[in-house]
């Protein structure tokens, strides 16, 4: 659970980082902490950014992408990303290692990875493909 507070807090910070250095971009963000801290858990709502399982906790913003911003968004969004692997990496050397972990989820950073593992097997059958297309041309 400390580990879970700490990646949130720092995903928090990080939010309000890229908020102030890029305004009307970020539109919000929350997590089951914050949630917590809500009028709602004081009355005794379950945290919608909590699993049932209590093994999964939910970090979620939401931004507005408008066109004049995508570039600015795509640098955000590496910021985040190189921000969720090194967190992951802080939880893979905690004692629970492999089961603890941080990942990015949702439409821009699925879209991003699967761009850039689409141009690494480009890159790889490039190297690959050709010596074979030749050797079957001889």
């Amino acid at each position: 659970v400390s580990f879970a507070a700490e990646v949130a807090a720092a995903l928090e910070r990080h939010c309000e980082f890229l908020n102030q250095s890029s305004p009307g971009v970020m539109q919000n963000w929350t997590d089951h902490f914050a949630f917590l801290r809500s009028p709602a858990a004081r009355l005794g709502a379950k945290s919608p950014f909590l699993a049932s399982s209590n093994k999964t906790a939910l970090f979620q913003l939401t931004w507005q992408v408008l066109p004049q911003n995508q570039v600015m968004a795509l640098d955000m969004l590496d910021s985040l990303t190189t921000l969720a692997r090194s967190l992951d990496a802080q939880g893979a050397a905690l004692p629970d290692g492999p089961t603890v972990g941080v990942v990015l989820t949702g439409p821009l950073a699925l879209f991003s990875e699967t761009l850039d593992s689409t141009r690494h097997d480009i890159e790889v059958k490039d190297v690959f493909v050709a010596p074979f297309a030749l050797l079957v041309l001889l």
